[in-house]
């Protein structure tokens, strides 16, 4: 997620660009593995609890007064919570992985909408409030999570719909390595 933080030569980016690897990877395993065997509920849950510390570890290292990092924690914490989430669908990681990744998407889908909303009327004081691709690239997070949701509470395509949920899952890494580069350009260019 994007958003403004003062400059730093001390920022860790890799932090946001791991995470935004281990999305990728969620959405591999997703496409390749399947949702029926035991590991892969280990595996997405091992992921999603890394990728959740990873955010809030970059809060932590980018904590400086006035810096819109709460986002960071929100994000981190959702992402930790469907981690453990996953964990009690064990024995049902197919069931697990509809209910839990469902219910992370329209959560995600939600704080990016509330994200983008913030950037758009300018309230955070940064480069991309005065662009319009920040937001696009928000509104594109929303579609992508509320495609996810769509995908695993519908099952339009009834078993093959998890499989798509992987290629959801890549799009948004794809998004979230966007938005990760638009705030390490910003944060290098700060005065």
């Amino acid at each position: 997620m994007a958003f403004s933080i003062p400059n730093s030569t001390t920022q860790s980016w890799w932090l946001l660009y791991l995470r935004t690897g281990l999305f990728a990877s969620i959405g591999v395993l997703v496409v390749f593995a399947g949702n029926s065997q035991p590991f892969v509920g280990i595996a997405l849950s091992t992921l999603l609890i890394i990728a959740g510390l990873l955010a809030i570890r970059f809060r932590q290292v980018s904590r400086i007064p006035g810096a819109a990092t709460n986002w960071f924690l929100a994000a981190g914490l959702l992402d930790i919570v469907a981690g453990l989430a996953l964990l009690f669908y064990l024995h049902h990681p197919d069931q697990g992985i509809v209910l839990v990744f469902g219910a992370w998407g329209i959560l995600v889908g939600l704080i990016q909408a509330v994200e983008a909303m913030y950037v758009f009327i300018g309230l955070q004081t940064s480069v991309e409030s005065r662009s319009m691709s920040g937001t696009l690239i928000h509104f594109l997070n929303v579609l992508i999570c509320g495609g996810i949701a769509f995908m695993l509470l519908l099952q339009p395509l009834g078993d093959d719909s998890t499989q798509v949920v992987g290629w959801f899952f890549i799009a948004f890494s794809i998004t979230l390595l966007l938005l990760t580069r638009r705030l390490q350009v910003e944060g290098e260019n700060r005065p």
